[in-house]
């Protein structure tokens, strides 16, 4: 059976393998070879690849000479923190300002959550109220606590936490003052350390 054949006509250097010279009447030497024989004599040089690197992308552990990599659409960044002359936007993210504070208003006692984090508890009320801390929430949870009215409003530690405060207070100062509330211990995540500190009182 005839293998398939690639005419070109060209001068190759001597002693080529798998070349059958054929020299018809005209004088043109004509060169066949089989396509499995072309493609074992073409180099990544002979189609413009001579710089390509035989390197599979799964393994490949990257470059500092790539100089554009297009729109990336998808993907976690996992590489070292990118510095603002490399951003477009840097100068407008940096002049942002923080989430303005929530308000959770209260008229009666009340025990803190989770939800609470970075908001402002407002306590309005005429009569005392208690502000319980849990001993649940986690390290590094914060809130204010502002007391509006002229009822005391004051801190109770609830099962395995505690607080600690300037002097020993445990009560938010007079009327508007305002206390932050910030754990800074929780071992275990059963006994919550809460430091209280601001327009505080005994």
């Amino acid at each position: 059976m005839a293998k398939q054949i690639f005419d070109f006509v060209f001068n190759p250097t001597p002693a080529r393998s798998n070349i059958l010279l054929v020299e018809p009447s005209n004088g043109t030497s004509t060169y066949k070879m089989s396509i499995a024989a072309l493609a074992a004599l073409i180099t990544k040089t002979d189609v413009g690849l001579a710089n390509v690197e035989n390197t599979a992308l799964s393994t490949w552990a990257g470059s500092a000479n790539i100089a554009s990599v297009g729109i990336i659409t998808v993907g976690t960044w996992q590489g070292t923190p990118i510095v603002d002359a490399f951003i477009d936007s840097a100068a407008v993210w940096n002049a942002k300002r923080d989430p303005i504070k929530a308000i959770n208003n209260q008229g009666d006692d009340y025990t803190l959550t989770i939800d609470d984090m970075n908001k402002c508890v407002i306590i309005d009320s005429a009569s005392a109220e208690v502000i319980t801390l849990p001993e649940d929430l986690p390290i590094g949870f914060e809130c204010d606590v502002v007391r509006l009215n002229t009822g005391t409003v004051t801190f109770n530690a609830d099962g395995g936490a505690s607080f600690v405060a300037k002097t020993s207070h445990d009560e938010v100062g007079p009327r508007y003052g305002r206390v932050k509330v910030l754990v800074i211990a929780n071992s275990g995540g059963s006994s919550a350390v809460y430091l209280i500190i601001g327009d505080t009182t005994t």
